[in-house]
């Protein structure tokens, strides 16, 4: 009987560390979807597929099939770290001299994202640290003008764009990514479910993004949603901040 109060008793436990360790990863997702990187490239998009003339409705299609782009990137990005993370666990030494420069990182990243929330509050956004180079954004929207006047700017052109872009901004949006995925590969109860949870962790993180074009398709303007996206911008810094040293204590 006790052997069996024992057994019930830790099932419990890792039950509610399961439920603990799910919300972690979907807040995650959520807060990294949120990242005004992404929010900045997607408003511009919108911005210039209305310039060219696309009604509400073909915007929303492009919007559904750029984020599957995005979605499938990440997936594959995502994939590609767990891979290499489990072909190391082969190698305990290595494996945690990579955990430990994770770590690092995630807390010079929380760092750096505070610092952003100040530079917010003080009205100084262009010192802002956590942000995609001036180069790169004129890159990416280098890209987004050429694809979408594009006579081949089909669905497979559409997304194509979304996982190029993913890509290309993983420097920017990574930022919370990195730190997730070495969240899950160091905790075996998270490792047997991983890729549940890589893929639960981008149907969030995707949510926000099809969140811009929903509302561009109900009429909603670029120009409010940069508007909104620049007001919450100190928030969503500070709450990036406290998830990435969350996770890199961990």
């Amino acid at each position: 009987m006790t052997q069996d109060a024992l057994k019930t008793g830790e099932e419990r436990i890792v039950e509610r560390f399961k439920k603990f360790s799910l919300w972690g990863v979907l807040v995650a997702g959520l807060i990294d979807g949120l990242n005004p990187c992404a929010f900045a490239t997607i408003i511009f998009l919108v911005s210039y597929l209305s310039f060219l003339g696309k009604q509400n409705k073909e915007i929303l299609t492009y919007g559904i099939i750029f984020t599957f782009g995005v979605f499938i990137a990440y997936i594959l990005t995502g994939m590609g770290l767990m891979a290499g993370l489990r072909q190391l666990s082969g190698f305990p030494l290595i494996t945690k001299g990579i955990y430990l420069v994770i770590g690092i990182f995630a807390f010079a990243l929380g760092i750096l994202s505070f610092y952003d929330y100040i530079q917010f509050r003080r009205g100084q956004m262009a010192k802002m640290m956590l942000q995609l180079p001036m180069a790169l954004k004129k890159k990416v929207h280098g890209i987004i003008r050429v694809q979408t006047r594009s006579p081949k700017a089909g669905f497979l052109g559409t997304f194509l764009l979304g996982f190029v872009i993913a890509i290309t901004e993983v420097v920017c949006t990574g930022q919370v990514y990195l730190p997730t995925i070495g969240y899950i590969m160091t905790l075996p109860k998270l490792r047997v479910h991983a890729f549940s949870y890589l893929v639960l962790y981008n149907i969030m993180f995707i949510i926000p993004l099809a969140g811009i074009f929903v509302a561009a398709f109900f009429g909603v303007t670029s120009e409010r949603m940069a508007l909104v996206t620049k007001k919450h911008t100190g928030t969503v810094r500070l709450l990036t901040g406290i998830l990435i040293i969350g996770l890199g204590v961990s």
